[in-house]
């Protein structure tokens, strides 16, 4: 089970992840590994990007980040998982152009105008269909828009234009093993679509997510579940959701 961690190369802090802002401390214990599913030059393209850190004398993981840099961010998703000890996160990121995202007046829904000066201009419910092994769930979820660093995470070659927004979606799961003093608790969507997720990593099952933005406009993508085994250690899927077990469940 542990094979890829033995076998991984420690790498110092000025990795290629830690040049995209991806940086991971801890006790002094613990060593830091990066690993990228494809060598890139100067920007990820078409890879799986992970960073993690593991227990030296246990090899036990106890944070890790793991990123999809599509070939073409501007037809494509990327995807984000950041786990920690008690909570993981994961989201999906993908541009669009405002106009079909605007109400009939021109204006743009935005349910977090506080956010707007760093240029969250559009926040609402869309209508989300996952689906996994022929199973489908169906969710509202809220999507965000903002129109400043809209490839952050990769700093791809897409031209910065007022018309094109930097969209995303998230599932926050926090796990049983949380400090009884929090109150953090995953909500229903998070909930479901943890479920979906654990399976499709479990099985290699790709997940189909059709999202449903205002206008007609459909965006279908897949997350290629058994592309991401193949390159992850094992266990690091395990801490980030496999082996996980949601709190008060």
């Amino acid at each position: 089970m542990f094979t890829n961690i033995l076998s991984a190369k420690r790498r110092n802090l000025k990795t290629s992840l830690f040049a995209l802002g991806l940086c991971i401390t801890g006790p002094v214990s613990a060593s830091d590994y990066s690993e990228n599913e494809r060598s890139f030059q100067d920007k990820p393209v078409d890879t799986w990007m992970l960073q993690y850190e593991a227990d030296d004398f246990s090899d036990e993981v106890t944070r890790a980040q793991i990123i999809f840099a599509p070939k073409n961010f501007a037809e494509q998703q990327s995807y984000f998982f950041r786990c920690l000890n008690y909570s993981t996160n994961f989201s999906v990121q993908f541009l669009e152009e405002q106009k079909y995202l605007e109400n009939s007046d021109g204006s743009l829904t935005n349910r977090s105008k506080k956010f707007a000066k760093g240029g969250f201009i559009y926040h609402d419910e869309q209508r989300l269909k996952v689906s996994v092994d022929g199973d489908s769930e169906n969710y509202d979820i809220a999507v965000g828009g903002q129109t400043r660093n809209l490839t952050p995470l990769f700093k791809a070659d897409v031209p910065n234009t007022p018309d094109l927004l930097s969209m995303s979606f998230h599932f926050e799961f926090y796990f049983k093993d949380m400090p009884s003093f929090t109150s953090k608790n995953s909500d229903d969507n998070s909930r479901r679509f943890f479920k979906q997720l654990k399976q499709a990593l479990k099985t290699g099952k790709p997940l189909e997510f059709e999202l449903f933005s205002p206008n007609s406009r459909v965006h279908k993508f897949s997350f290629d579940s058994e592309r991401l085994k193949s390159f992850a250690p094992e266990n690091v899927l395990e801490f980030c959701v496999i082996d996980r077990e949601l709190r008060d469940e």
